[in-house]
């Protein structure tokens, strides 16, 4: 009795309610995997109903089977695929997915056509086909490609931005003209920047004016890394143009770089001394071992830890 109670029950529930939301509807199949359902090839999901995808002439259905795409020479237009309209000196381009079209080289794009790109004489085409440089030896003045005019010690070169010419090696551009560098003993061309005198001193030697002077490294230095300037042996400090040996203190060591020191674990540094650090009760060296701070819960009071 109880069981055809129960069954009554689920057919009443079944007709009041409809079918379940996840029940398959038409042209559709159960999802793997996660339950559900997805619908057939060919078809596209509507609110809770697979409806049939409408392809166009000139379409075909995408790899999911819900939508369309117009094949090459056409293009979307609303729910239809219209040809595409190549003008004269150009040719498909739709490697961009847009159904588009691209100028031939020589041509540029004006609105639905392609007009030719003025090229002036002693001038070409760069490898974008669309901007127009001019041969070397050659400035654009105004669209036109002029001649340029290369004073002595120069030679033409590829910088659109500048005059269309460099100075040789051994000179320097001063206005129109180009000036020989004079480099002084113990100097050498620098080429690699186009400000300062065009020359940089050797190295172990510094520039001094017009001239390049011997750096003196005094006993227990050396040379720097740049070569213009020296540096003191570990153990010792500059002092003006020497290097002093360093006097350890008691209960000192030499820091890290070697010209300078530190006071041992315990102690700080008090002018040229290291005196013992008065640790007081309920209190602990900290991190650096030259102070001290209060045990927990004290807290510091001058020189004491009171809670």
């Amino acid at each position: 009795m109880l069981h055809r109670i129960t069954v009554a029950l689920a057919l009443l529930v079944a007709t009041v309610l409809g079918p379940p939301a996840w029940a398959v509807p038409d042209n559709a199949h159960e999802s793997s995997g996660y339950g559900g359902w997805d619908c057939n090839y060919g078809f596209a999901k509507v609110d809770q109903a697979c409806i049939a995808v409408a392809v166009p002439p000139n379409a075909y259905l995408q790899s999911g089977g819900d939508s369309w795409r117009c094949h090459r020479g056409f293009v979307a237009r609303g729910d239809a695929c219209q040809p595409v309209q190549v003008p004269a000196n150009a040719y498909l381009d739709q490697e961009r997915g847009r159904g588009d079209w691209t100028c031939h080289r020589g041509f540029m794009r004006a609105e639905s056509t392609c007009v030719p790109i003025a090229v002036p004489a002693n001038g070409y085409l760069d490898g974008n086909s669309v901007l127009v440089r001019c041969d070397r030896g050659y400035a654009e003045r105004d669209k036109q490609c002029v001649a340029v005019v290369i004073p002595a010690n120069a030679h033409p070169d590829d910088d659109r931005y500048g005059p269309g010419w460099s100075c040789d090696t051994g000179y320097r551009q001063l206005n129109a003209e180009c000036r020989k560098i004079n480099v002084p003993r113990n100097a050498y061309l620098e080429t690699r920047v186009r400000s300062g005198k065009g020359w940089a001193c050797e190295r172990g030697y510094r520039e001094s004016g017009d001239d390049c002077i011997r750096v003196v490294v005094p006993e227990h230095g050396f040379l720097d890394s740049f070569g213009t300037g020296f540096l003191c042996d570990r153990g010792t400090r500059q002092a003006g143009d020497l290097c002093e040996p360093i006097a350890l203190p008691a209960n000192a060591y030499l820091d890290s770089a070697g010209n300078d020191w530190d006071c041992a674990h315990g102690f700080e540094r008090v002018g040229q001394r290291c005196v013992a650090v008065n640790v007081p009760a309920n209190a602990h060296l900290d991190w650096s071992g030259n102070r001290w701070e209060c045990n927990r819960p004290y807290r510091q009071s001058g020189e004491r830890c009171v809670r």
